[in-house]
């Protein structure tokens, strides 16, 4: 009987030990997360300080998934579960997963695809990075890493929501008891610096540690329907107890959007999840402890940074309206001056008035010469009033005959070749504001090294004018337009259009502290990581 027991007790203590060897921990005292080392999936994640089990528990978890072009076999998104077994290594704070190829259902075979996605556990939070080496003959548009299938509401009865910067305000959305509306929603990483999940008493942040916006990565929420739901929708206990809402869970992922095309490889950026206590802010501040490892203020004019008042003053619309000329600036800084008006936001200066040539930026023959204004703004500058010029560097105007020469060759190219645009704006007449003649825009490459050299040249002309500085509108955005195909432009594809951005703010940075380093480089609406180069200006609405 006894040697029954034994054999019995080796059976089980070899089931446990095997349940055991299935899933890795990595712990230390604000969080848990545990794996699955049998498919990558995160099946736990807890915020140890408030019992917050973010993953319900009982839940699968999800590991990764990855969408595919298969040419002429069309799209596949695979999910991670339905892998084989990943090679694995753990140490106590770290878990490596490799997954050596990918099964295609579609096309009934592996694709040539080595992935190995690593986790590591630091005091910043989980962070996830990897490396994909992809030897098939197809595209990998997109990776999603982390991913979490259900996240759970940390108390029965709270609301959750999904914040997130944009235009230098944090967006507010929830997320439940929300029912109807939009299930689906995102911030852009790098961009919108970070997001939370939240229910204004303790959250999870997760954001991408990519300072040279080396790849653009969509935080997307879904908020999707289990199988019961059906049986709630539109029935008699639909609204009650929030019934039909709790019949759907909530999935969130950080898209990548690498377009890896075939036999290339690429290093993906860490993106780090955290959960923390408290308000929003706690959340903001775990951003603010990682944006002191590499944020340098740039220098600023001692002028800025005292209160001061500024005026904007369009000299020229973009339908020729013509206000008043270069000369009579300094009439206005006479009356500024008097006011206490520090600065003057000058708009429509350049040829053709705003919005329009742009981006060139030679002054108009109508509104004066280069020396009247030269002149003026020197004038001005000597009675204490700044003049600042307004400035656009991120469209082509299509009517404009620099498009249809030198900068066609510059202008973003979507998957497909085609350009990029912006609808453009109607400002004064009829014609315009029904569209009639409407200046459209082109969005420019600014990731490509030609381009930025023909901006270059633009904002040399506005050094030599002797302005105290500019306003550089719409530097925050690209028309929504994210990322460019163009293989001509010299940049891997495809090319992250904020890194343009970026790449141009430090090129004009390093001008001004060549010409005139007090030169003042204010911009619209700045997303955090443009902090580097510019001062912001911006517009808030009433409910802020």
């Amino acid at each position: 009987m006894k040697r029954y027991i034994l054999i019995i007790g080796c059976v089980l203590f070899s089931v446990f030990n095997c349940i055991y060897a299935q899933q890795h921990k990595l712990e230390n005292e604000d969080m848990l997360a545990i794996f699955n080392l049998e498919n990558g999936a995160l099946t736990g994640f807890e915020n140890k300080k408030t019992n917050w089990k973010i993953i319900p528990e009982g839940k699968s978890g999800r590991s990764f998934e990855m969408f595919f072009n298969l040419k002429d076999k069309g799209n596949e998104l695979i999910d991670g579960r339905t892998q084989a077994r990943p090679e694995v290594k753990t140490t106590p704070n770290s878990i490596i997963f490799t997954w050596n190829s990918i099964k295609s259902d579609k096309i009934n075979r592996n694709l040539d695809i080595r992935f190995t996605g690593t986790v590591v556990l630091t005091k910043e939070g989980l962070v996830y990075s990897g490396e994909i080496d992809n030897r098939s003959e197809y595209m990998l548009e997109q990776l999603s890493w982390p991913l979490i299938e259900e996240i759970s509401v940390p108390e029965k009865n709270d609301r959750l929501f999904f914040q997130h910067m944009n235009y230098t305000k944090l967006d507010k959305r929830e997320l439940y008891p929300q029912v109807g509306g939009s299930y689906t929603g995102w911030s852009n990483l790098p961009e919108a610096a970070f997001s939370l999940i939240h229910n204004e008493k303790q959250g999870l942040y997760i954001s991408s540690k990519d300072v040279n916006l080396d790849e653009y990565i969509r935080c997307v929420y879904e908020i999707i329907p289990e199988d019961t739901y059906g049986a709630y929708c539109g029935g008699a206990l639909s609204k009650t107890g929030n019934g039909e809402r709790n019949h759907m869970r909530l999935q969130l992922k950080a898209g990548r959007s690498i377009y890896l095309p075939e036999k290339t490889n690429r290093t993906l950026v860490s993106v780090v999840m955290k959960p923390y206590i408290g308000s929003w802010h706690a959340g903001v501040d775990i951003y603010k402890e990682w944006r002191k490892t590499w944020y340098v203020a740039p220098h600023r004019p001692d002028w800025v940074k005292n209160v001061n008042a500024w005026q904007q003053l369009q000299i020229n619309s973009s339908e020729d309206i013509l206000n008043f000329k270069y000369k009579d600036l300094v009439e206005y800084a006479k009356e500024c001056k008097k006011y206490g008006v520090d600065a003057i936001q000058l708009t429509g200066w350049n040829i053709g008035g705003q919005d329009r040539n742009i981006p060139s930026h030679d002054t108009d023959p109508r509104l004066g010469t280069k020396e009247d204004l030269k002149n003026a703004i020197a004038e001005c500058s000597k009675m204490g009033v700044k003049i600042l010029l307004f400035t656009k560097f991120t469209w082509i105007d299509m009517t404009n005959d620099l498009y249809k020469e030198e900068y066609k060759n510059y202008v973003a190219k979507d998957l497909f070749g085609d350009p990029c645009l912006h609808p453009g704006y109607n400002y004064n007449t009829y014609t315009q504001l029904y569209g009639i003649n409407t200046h459209r825009f082109a969005v420019l490459c600014l990731v490509g090294e030609e381009c930025r050299e023909a901006i270059r040249e633009e904002f040399q002309k506005c050094l030599d004018l002797g302005a105290p500085g500019m306003v550089y509108d719409e530097n925050q955005h690209h028309a929504g337009h994210m990322l460019c195909f163009d293989p001509d432009h010299g940049h891997k594809i495809p090319g992250f259009l904020y890194q343009g951005a970026d790449l141009l703010g430090h090129d004009l940075m390093e001008m001004t502290k060549k010409q005139n380093p007090d030169f003042l480089m204010t911009g619209e609406g700045c997303y955090d990581l443009q902090s580097k180069y510019y001062s912001t200006y911006t517009r808030a609405d009433i409910n802020h």
